[in-house]
């Protein structure tokens, strides 16, 4: 997670929840990046629930999903926690353990 969390891609992501983009091809014009580096960086923000995409017909506009990032780390053992919490129109909470 922490590898995603770039200042180009927390660029990308205030980016998005700024100017709500209509498509993967606007938001890349307005951040100055390659469609393809867009498209790329989204999925692996989506594999990991950072953002979303709302589709209408052939036009996958992405939306972020996450309004915090909450990190639990246990010192004495393995079960570190990632909770995703709000963001989304649903304002949902996602929690993941990591080890």
């Amino acid at each position: 997670m922490a590898r995603l969390l770039t200042v180009e891609n927390r660029a990308l992501l205030a980016a998005i929840r700024r100017s709500k983009p209509a498509s993967v091809a606007a938001l890349a014009a307005l951040t100055n990046r390659a469609p393809s580096n867009v498209t790329r960086t989204l999925d692996k923000l989506a594999a990991v629930g950072l953002v979303h995409f709302e589709v209408t017909g052939r036009r996958k506009a992405p939306r972020t999903a996450a309004g915090r990032i909450i990190i639990e780390i246990d010192p004495f053992r393995q079960a570190d926690v990632i909770r995703i919490v709000g963001g989304s129109p649903r304002g949902r909470s996602r929690a993941t353990r990591h080890r």
